[in-house]
């Protein structure tokens, strides 16, 4: 049986909601913070999150990167719910594998979710190799420059604030997640693309490791008093995450 966690804060909405999908046969869970949305992420196995984003805060934002970025739900397939259309971006920049813009009925969350496990059930399908030129960086250097961007971070712990150790952990996860799917990649001008992001469904894996690399540099980047050195190195990795998902972005492009 598919295991769904509901993230709502609305609680009436989440009890409507939880039972209608249980009545279509799944089983699910609902919690209405967001620490109990991480929590449940880390501690028990789902197939699906939905996730309420419309917050003022964006804690359901930062909470899609945060299980994303864990191995136990890195996979979990997230239906991130938003109140218009425009914030549909920044929704699947944060992990979103699908949104739905209220006002929506339970029906069509029952669509989206079937719709994402029969596209699960699918083979992987694989985009035609390009050509890489010498002039721009690798896969490769961008997640070495990453890793190497949170480790600094990570020696400058005391100065981060309130948030820095959950944030460097997630951080520090993401981006050695990244490195290792990387790992055995060897990219040469003139070549073919490394297999890793030849394949649409890593990359897709790739934006959601990315994404929470960026989400947290955002979250301390919002610290007061932070010093110089340390905002300098936080815009850095943003700046190496934005361009790292350009480069997965031109593929996808080209493929199309």
């Amino acid at each position: 049986m598919t295991r769904i966690l509901i993230y709502e804060t609305d609680c009436r909405e989440a009890v409507h909601l939880s039972q209608f999908l249980q009545a279509s046969g799944f089983a699910v869970a609902t919690v209405t913070t967001a620490r109990q949305a991480v929590s449940f992420a880390r501690e028990y196995d789902f197939e699906f999150f939905l996730v309420n984003l419309d917050d003022p805060g964006e804690t359901g934002y930062t909470t899609v990167a945060e299980i994303k970025c864990r191995p136990r739900s890195a996979n979990v397939g997230v239906i991130g719910f938003v109140p218009q259309v425009n914030a549909r971006g920044a929704a699947e920049e944060a992990g979103c594998d699908a949104v739905l813009v209220r006002p929506f009925n339970h029906e069509q969350v029952l669509r989206k979710v079937t719709e994402l496990l029969e596209r699960s059930r699918n083979s992987i399908t694989c985009i035609h190799p390009m050509e890489t030129t010498a002039t721009n960086p690798s896969f490769g250097s961008l997640a070495d420059s990453l890793c190497e961007g949170v480790r600094w971070l990570e020696t400058r712990m005391p100065d981060l604030g309130e948030q820095g150790p959950v944030a460097i952990e997630s951080m520090r996860d993401a981006s050695t997640s990244l490195r290792e799917r990387l790992a055995a990649d060897q990219v040469t001008p003139g070549q073919d693309l490394p297999d890793s992001v030849r394949d649409r469904q890593v990359r897709h894996d790739f934006r959601n490791l990315l994404a929470a690399v960026n989400g947290f540099a955002e979250i301390l980047l919002l610290e007061d008093d932070l010093k110089e050195d340390i905002q300098e190195r936080l815009r850095t990795v943003k700046k190496e995450s934005r361009e790292f998902c350009n480069m997965l972005d031109n593929i996808r492009d080209s493929a199309a």
